[in-house]
């Protein structure tokens, strides 16, 4: 990276080209990219913070691993990242006492995800012998450390990550979870924390997935938590290269407009050669007669999907599980068919099933808001909408004007969120209608409860029940009295049920 900088520079001062604005931004960009991401490799920080509910925390176990060697007065650190495959080899010499010491590597094992891996190597003193050492540990450890004895002089060995001092605490107020209706399974989590710096609270903030916390240069991400719900793990990360790195990005925009109209770029060149040059310019039309192609065959879209999505909506797709709004576990199919259903009044529309329409929104949202296919049986809404009384469907854009804002009833002031005067009688359609549709959503909020309990009560009557969450130490236990009910009888249970039907024969 540095000799790619160095090359960028030389080209500059070489060819003089600051004369040309576009070329000379875009090489200038390179470089500021560059120089943030070495500013990332070598000053940024990265680590994880664990805090229970109540407590603080101001130091942080770093992501990358390290091989730390320690004396009784120094203590030298050098990123050590191993990999399963290729080579590791490796060799850190450092200066002890104005003495070379050398540690070098000899094997490496990794482990299973949640164990530690093992690292041997080779250290000695220039002129000395060595010593093997075993050492435990790795990305995410705290390696275990290993003392080897030099004539007398001590050096403590360990690989693994480090604790890295915070220049504030976090302190977890309270952890929050969320779980989907009707299950176990969690839909989103949050932690209140307060900052506090140098023992003075610094604020109070809630962090959770997509809005992290910047404070004194880092940023905190919601990571994980404790199974009790009692703790949290925060992703901490330090990144000074961000935002020459993000500048570098801006030049290259500046430097790719500049280039349009520089004198002698390549963008000039190739206009002046299509202008002389009449198949370049076909050349350059052709992917715009293209798209005048797809549009074209936009329009059939309709029949290419009947033909060609029957076997893939009708097979896999249709089987794929999925979880609805209420948190019920069903296959797409069944899904399916109650979204269309719901929308359209039916199972099917334009010839297609409920599983090619919904595989057919998937893969081309923006077709699918053109086509009408909500059913509207008011027909004020349809004037409002303007749709003819004999339509029957609207599409999705046409509840929306040319500007993108929702359509109002006649009368109905958006702005103001108020009727004007003058149209009582509308307002009280339109009340009337709304009072309706309400009562029909909470009707189907009432059903969609009972639902649920007739699934929870029969999934519990075949023995399918969810277990119950185990957070007491002690787990729910079974009695060993009833063994037999639910299981094959026992021998002389069967020889008494032969005997009584023989008889009965007799």
């Amino acid at each position: 990276m540095g000799a790619a900088t160095l090359s960028l520079l030389g080209i500059i001062i070489k060819t003089k080209m600051w004369r040309r604005f576009g070329s000379f931004v875009l090489h200038v960009a390179f470089i500021v990219i560059f120089i943030g991401a070495v500013l990332t490799r070598y000053f940024g920080t990265e680590g994880v913070l664990h805090v229970r509910a109540g407590e603080s925390e101001s130091e942080m176990v770093s992501v990358k691993p390290y091989l730390q060697i320690r004396t009784q007065d120094a203590l030298f650190e050098h990123p050590l990242n191993l990999s399963q495959i290729g080579d590791n080899d490796f060799s850190f010499t450092q200066s002890i006492n104005s003495k070379s010491f050398t540690v070098k590597f000899s094997s490496y094992k990794p482990a299973p995800k949640g164990e530690q891996s093992t690292l041997a190597v080779k250290a000695g003193f220039e002129g000395g012998s060595e010593q093997e050492a075993e050492l435990r540990g790795g990305a995410g450890w705290l390696g275990e450390p290993k003392i080897l004895n030099f004539d007398g002089e001590e050096i403590m060995l360990s690989w693994g990550s480090k604790l890295i001092e915070l220049p504030f605490a976090v302190k977890l107020l309270k952890f929050k979870l969320e779980r989907y209706p009707g299950s176990q399974s969690p839909s989103s989590y949050a932690s209140d924390v307060e900052i506090l710096k140098e023992g003075k609270s610094a604020g109070e903030h809630e962090i959770y997935m997509n809005h992290p916390l910047s404070f004194g240069g880092f940023k905190l991400f919601q990571s994980s938590y404790d199974t009790d719900e009692l703790g949290t793990v925060l992703e901490l990360n330090r990144d000074p290269g961000k935002i020459p790195t993000y500048f570098g990005y801006f030049l290259l925009c500046v430097g790719f407009i500049g280039n349009l109209f520089t004198a002698g770029s390549r963008f000039k060149k190739l206009a002046k050669f299509i202008k002389n040059n009449a198949p370049a310019a076909l050349l350059l039309i052709a992917p715009l007669l293209l798209s005048v192609e797809l549009r074209a065959a936009d329009e059939n879209y309709l029949a290419n999907l009947k033909a060609n999505s029957r076997v893939h909506a009708n097979g896999a797709f249709a089987e794929l599980l999925v979880q609805d709004y209420m948190g019920r576990i069903k296959p797409l199919s069944t899904e399916a068919s109650e979204i269309v259903n719901k929308i359209s009044g039916t199972d099917s529309l334009y010839g297609l099933s409920a599983e090619q329409m919904i595989l057919g929104m998937s893969l081309n949202p923006a077709f699918w808001r053109d086509q009408k296919i909500i059913k509207i049986k008011n027909d004020e809404i349809k004037k409002m909408l303007g749709l003819a009384p004999q339509e029957r469907y609207a599409s999705f854009n046409s509840v929306f004007d040319e500007n993108g804002n929702y359509k109002y009833p006649e009368g109905f002031d958006p702005e103001t969120n108020e009727w004007l005067e003058g149209y009582e009688k509308q307002r009280e359609e339109w009340e009337s209608q709304y009072a309706a549709a309400h009562d029909l959503w909470e009707e189907h909020k009432v059903f969609a409860a009972r639902e649920l309990e007739t699934a929870a009560a029969s999934a519990a009557e075949d023995g399918q029940a969810e277990p119950e969450p185990k957070g007491q130490e002690e787990a729910t236990t079974y009695s060993s009295a009833d063994e037999s009910e639910g299981t094959l009888a026992a021998d002389d249970q069967l020889a008494a049920l032969r005997e009584q039907l023989l008889s009965e024969d007799k």
